[in-house]
C-alpha cells in the first residue's frame, strides 16, 4: 500500500533523505511513498551531520561523525554542547560547513567542502569522520587540505558506495581521524552522478498496478518516448488511477543530482 504526501518546496532544489532523489523547488509537490515511509527533504548544498553510532548517548558529544553531503552551494552549521541541562549560547561549540559545486562540460562535478575550525569553549576536536555524497556513483580523486597543512590525496580503498539500512545509498569517503579544531578543505574532483532510474521505476509501478494491460502499454509508451511537461500532460490525459498517475508524474519530475 502507498499514499501521497503534499509538501511545499521553497525555491532551489531538494533531495529526499531516504531515496536520494532530487526535485526542483518553488512549487508544491505530492510525494508518493509506501505507508511505512515518508519524504524528508534536504536542500541541495546542505551538509547533514549524523552520529556514526546511532545508539550512542545523546548526552555525550559523538566521537564519530557521518557528514551527509547533498551536492550544491550552501552553508550548514553543527551546534553542540556537552549535555548541560540548559546550555547557554556561550556553552555551544559550532562547526561551519561551506560547500561549493562546479559542473564540468563532461557532466561530472567538482565539489569543495570547507570545514571551518570549530569555535566554542570546549570542542571535541579530533574525531573519526566519514563523508557520504548523495547522488554520486564514483569520483576521480579526493584530497584533504588542512588549514595549516599540506594537501593529502586519499587512497582508492577509502572510497566506495555505502548502502544504508534507512537512508539513500551514497558514495562514502573515509576521511579518518580529523582535527576539526584546525579546520580543513575536502576536494572532490570528477564526481560521476548515479544512473537515472525512471524507466525501471515506472516499469515496477506499472507492473504492480491492477489495471488493464492495454492501459499499461499506453503509459509505458509515453514514458519511453516523452519527458518533462509533455510526459506529465500525456499521463494526465490517460485513464489511470489518480494515485498511479501521481506516482508516475513524481518519478518523471526527478532531476539529476547536479
Amino acid at each position: 500500500m502507498s499514499g501521497g504526501s503534499r509538501r511545499g518546496c521553497r525555491r532551489g532544489s531538494w533531495f529526499d533523505l531516504f531515496t536520494g532523489d532530487r526535485y526542483r523547488g518553488g512549487r508544491h509537490a505530492t510525494f508518493h511513498r509506501p505507508l511505512e515511509t515518508y519524504p524528508v527533504l534536504a536542500r541541495a548544498g546542505a551538509v547533514l551531520p549524523l552520529a556514526a553510532d546511532p545508539f550512542a548517548s545523546v548526552a555525550e558529544v559523538p566521537d564519530g561523525l557521518e557528514l551527509r553531503l547533498f551536492p550544491g552551494e550552501g552553508t550548514s552549521h553543527l551546534v553542540e554542547d556537552h549535555g548541560e541541562a540548559e546550555p547557554a549560547p556561550e556553552d555551544r561549540n559550532v562547526t561551519r560547513f561551506v560547500q561549493s559545486l562546479q559542473v564540468r562540460e563532461d557532466g561530472r562535478a567538482d565539489v569543495v567542502l570547507r570545514i571551518e575550525p570549530t569555535t566554542g569553549p570546549d570542542p571535541l576536536a579530533v574525531r573519526e569522520v566519514t563523508l557520504d555524497v548523495v547522488g554520486a556513483a564514483t569520483v576521480e580523486s579526493v584530497s584533504i587540505v588542512p588549514t595549516d597543512g599540506e594537501e593529502q590525496t586519499l587512497d582508492a580503498a577509502q572510497v566506495g558506495v555505502h548502502e544504508d539500512e534507512l537512508l539513500s545509498p551514497a558514495l562514502r569517503i573515509t576521511l579518518g581521524r580529523v582535527d576539526l579544531a584546525r579546520g580543513l578543505e575536502v576536494r572532490l574532483t570528477g564526481l560521476e552522478a548515479v544512473a537515472e532510474t525512471l524507466v525501471q521505476d515506472a516499469f515496477d509501478l506499472l507492473d504492480a498496478a491492477e489495471i488493464p494491460f492495454i492501459d499499461k502499454q499506453i503509459a509505458w509508451r509515453a514514458i519511453s518516448e516523452l519527458s518533462g511537461l509533455e510526459l506529465a500532460t500525456e499521463l494526465g490525459s490517460q485513464s489511470l488511477p489518480a494515485s498511479l498517475r501521481g506516482a508516475l508524474v513524481e518519478r518523471a519530475s526527478i532531476i539529476p543530482p547536479w
